[in-house]
């Protein structure tokens, strides 16, 4: 396959121009060539990007009468060498496949596209520290802002003496646990701290809804396992709904038989009285 045909489909793979790809692959088809032999070709010509690209000499590993080295040698600066090895890969199996397909042009063009789409590696290692980074910064930012909004709802909670020890910091417990889960942040919100000690925490919700979910063994023990951590021992955590939080009692069986008997009456009272305006009006006499 001739070498300049070879550097115009890689210059359109440079500029990532699928068009213009498969309108090459069609001319090359119109021409009478052959698919698979322009496949091939086209793999040596990756390959010699390659050496261009880790050798030092690559003209001692290059047929410089077929190929142009300082062609190689510019098209090769707009590739890495990770990018050139997943081309060859996906070519090499495009290759296979068409050999045992009778849609070999459409295999191949679609592996053409496939080319496009190919990124450089990123390494792995950079990846997890930015991913660590991102978080820690997360966690950091959501710790500042949960604090923010305890010190303002703090104050529509029900004032309270706080029994508290040294060396205990209520602070530390619920940064660490907002760094595991956050959305402890938002129960956090919901509480005020009744007792603060070696051996116990004792917490009031002042909802319902917040209280049940954090009453859950799960969470519990979550709590627990957190303040062990921070504390360094075994802390028993009590917890429970503020006592001015009661349930609408629901009515009894005497209450609603009553209110069932006072709707049956006002209902007959109503209907005599309508009644009633009928025979002023019209006349007559009711038979029952």
């Amino acid at each position: 396959m001739g070498g300049n045909t070879l550097e115009i489909f890689v210059d359109r793979l440079i500029d990532r121009q699928p068009a213009a790809l498969v309108r090459l692959i069609q001319e090359i088809v119109k021409q009478g060539k052959d698919l698979g032999l322009f496949c091939r070709s086209l793999l040596e010509y990756l390959r010699n990007l390659l050496i261009v690209k880790v050798s030092n000499q690559p003209e001692t590993l290059i047929n410089t009468h077929t190929y142009s080295l300082e062609t190689l040698k510019k098209q090769a600066e707009n590739f890495h060498a990770d990018e050139l090895q997943v081309m060859f890969s996906l070519l090499t199996k495009a290759e296979m496949e068409m050999k045992k397909s009778s849609l070999s042009q459409m295999i191949f063009e679609m592996a053409l596209l496939r080319l496009i789409e190919t990124r450089p590696f990123k390494k792995i290692d950079e990846l997890i520290d930015q991913i660590n980074e991102a978080e820690i910064n997360n966690a950091e930012s959501l710790t500042v802002s949960f604090k923010n909004q305890n010190n303002t709802d703090e104050s529509s909670l029900p004032n309270k003496t706080v029994k508290q020890e040294a060396g205990i910091s209520w602070d530390q417990i619920k940064q660490q646990a907002l760094l595991k889960k956050p959305f402890f942040g938002h129960y956090f919100e919901k509480c005020q701290v009744l007792l603060l000690s070696e051996k116990q925490i004792h917490l009031e919700f002042c909802d319902k809804f917040t209280f049940d979910l954090v009453e859950t063994p799960e969470n519990i023990k979550f709590l627990k396992d957190t303040v062990k951590m921070v504390c360094g021992h075994d802390v028993d955590i009590k917890i429970n709904l503020h006592t001015d939080m009661k349930e609408v009692p629901s009515p009894t069986k005497d209450e609603q038989k009553k209110k069932s008997i006072d709707f049956k009456t006002e209902k007959q009272k109503s209907e005599s009285e309508i009644i009633q305006d009928a025979l002023d009006i019209f006349g007559g006499v009711v038979v029952k």
